[in-house]
């Protein structure tokens, strides 16, 4: 092989070691978007649904089919409701985990 060749095939390789490696982290930061959890925190006297620090404003739908109120009522979709506590979180399938 002459060094045009051997040029070419390590400038394709680098552009295809790149590429893979911007696309995996890519899914990375998604799946940590996703990956997020609804808490429940009593603030001002009252309960409030936050994520990352954010306090949210209006209902969550879950991947469930759940809803999840502002103050925090989990609105399952078998007509069942849960009141989740100061400290308990919820992730977007619906499973509830205590931090506290």
């Amino acid at each position: 092989m002459n060094t045009i060749s051997i040029r070419i095939i390590a400038t394709i390789a680098s552009i295809l070691l790149f590429t893979s490696t911007k696309m995996f982290s890519q899914e990375i930061i998604q799946d940590k978007q996703e990956m997020g959890k609804y808490c429940t925190i009593l603030k001002d006297g009252s309960m409030k649904l936050e994520k990352d620090g954010v306090v949210a404003t209006k209902e969550i739908t879950l991947r469930d089919g759940s809803k999840i109120t502002r103050e925090g009522t989990v609105l399952r979709k078998d007509g069942t409701n849960v009141i989740l506590k100061n400290g308990e979180c919820i992730d977007l399938d619906g499973n509830i985990e205590n931090i506290l």
